[in-house]
Parts: structure tokens; C-alpha cells; sequence
């Protein structure tokens, strides 16, 4: 992967940390040329960042998970394992269809396939990798994925 983009993603994911972890202060710093967040002050010059007050933006990775977590807050008898499958961004059988919206968002398609018995859906993902996802849910429920 590409090292200045995975760079700028831990910085990015440390900032995200650092600011959910209650009333942390991060300061930005300039190092040799390169950017540097860090709870100390800079040593020479940098800019303190006002994390407690800045909104995600609005379809950002901070804002999915804030999602998740109000959700998870307000439902406090989920299971664990379906907890831990919307903050993993996973979807696992038993899961409702919030539930997996919660963990991965939309899909690219939906298809329906009927029979005298029964009716199920399959969620469509695709990811830029080429590799899709797929999960089958019935009456609301998830029943398998793949």
C-alpha cells in the first residue's frame, strides 16, 4: 500500500483515538519536514488542534462510528458478538438489516429471489479491491454471508 497513504490513515485513525478518548490534547507538529501529531507540545513551533469541538464530517469513518456507537448505546441488551460485528464492520447471521447497515453501510445491489416459501434478499458489496460480499437475509434477518 501506498506509504504516504498509510501515513496520512494513522494519523488520521490517532487523531480519531486521541479525540474519543475523552479530553486528550493533540498538538500538530512540524519534524524534518514531516507532519507529527503528539499529546506533548511541540518542542519549536506547532499548532495546537481544538479536537473536542470539531464535528466528523458528514459520510467520514468518524461519523459511521459515532452512528454505531449511539446505536449500540441505545440498545444496551444486543448481543456481544453483534456488537462487535458493527464496530468490526462485519455482518453475521442473527443480525438485523439496521444492524448491517450500521456495519457496512449500503449495498451496491439488492436482489430478491422468491419461492412459495420464502423470500430472500441478497446484499451486494463491492469493495475496490474487486472482491464482493455477499449477505442473505430472510424476514429481516440475516442468515448467511459469504
Amino acid at each position: 500500500m501506498n506509504q504516504l497513504f498509510m501515513n496520512g490513515f494513522v494519523a488520521a485513525c490517532s487523531v480519531f483515538v486521541l479525540a474519543s478518548a475523552g479530553h486528550a490534547q493533540v498538538y500538530k507538529c512540524q519534524d524534518g519536514g514531516r507532519t507529527v501529531y503528539s499529546q506533548e507540545p511541540c518542542p519549536t513551533s506547532g499548532k495546537k488542534l481544538d479536537i473536542q469541538s470539531a464535528s466528523p464530517r458528514v459520510g467520514s469513518l468518524a461519523e459511521r462510528q459515532a452512528m454505531q456507537e449511539r446505536y449500540i448505546q441505545a440498545n444496551p441488551g444486543l448481543p456481544d458478538t453483534v456488537k462487535s460485528a458493527i464496530r468490526g464492520f462485519v455482518a453475521i447471521p442473527g443480525m438485523t438489516e439496521e444492524q448491517v447497515l450500521l456495519a457496512l453501510g449500503n449495498p451496491v445491489d439488492r436482489n430478491l429471489t422468491q419461492t412459495a416459501q420464502s423470500s430472500t434478499w441478497q446484499w451486494v458489496y463491492r469493495y475496490p479491491s474487486g472482491k464482493q460480499h455477499y449477505v442473505y437475509i430472510e424476514n429481516g434477518v440475516v442468515v448467511a454471508t459469504n
